[in-house]
């Protein structure tokens, strides 16, 4: 993205290129968020779905009680999940979701985003013990 781009879209605006309306956000990695990577992760160890799918929306009311949120699919703004189909409700932990879980990696507390891609992070790295206290 060249840096006139960057200028309209970080108020919002219409591309140069293409007429589309466009939008840079900061995504942060919070509290509720990482909450939701501990509950797939007991289901996970508790039921063992087959290659560690979930149909999350069988748990939206667990996750909105327990987590406070139902936007668990920002995860995937830091590879800690995936999709497994377009429009689908089902979804895993990756490698990296479960070595963040335990504490083996570290991640950007903020990621840029632009049309539902990270396109740049904020440099500050942290664990799930900065994230949790």
């Amino acid at each position: 993205m060249n840096n006139e781009a960057r200028k309209i879209f970080a108020i919002g605006g219409k591309c140069p290129c293409c007429d589309r309306y466009g939008r840079i956000y900061r995504r942060s990695l919070q509290n509720r968020l990482v909450n939701v990577l501990v509950l797939m992760y007991e289901i996970t160890e508790q039921y063992s779905p087959p290659d560690g799918w979930i149909n999350l929306s069988e748990y939206k009311e667990e996750i909105k009680e327990r987590c406070g949120t139902h936007e668990f699919s920002k995860l995937k703004l830091w590879s800690l999940i995936e999709q497994q189909s377009p429009f689908s409700s089902t979804w895993r932990l990756t490698e990296s979701g479960i070595l963040f879980l335990g504490g083996k990696v570290k991640v950007p507390r903020t990621v840029i985003v632009f049309d539902g891609q990270t396109i740049s992070d904020a440099q500050d790295y942290v664990t799930i013990k900065d994230i949790i206290k």
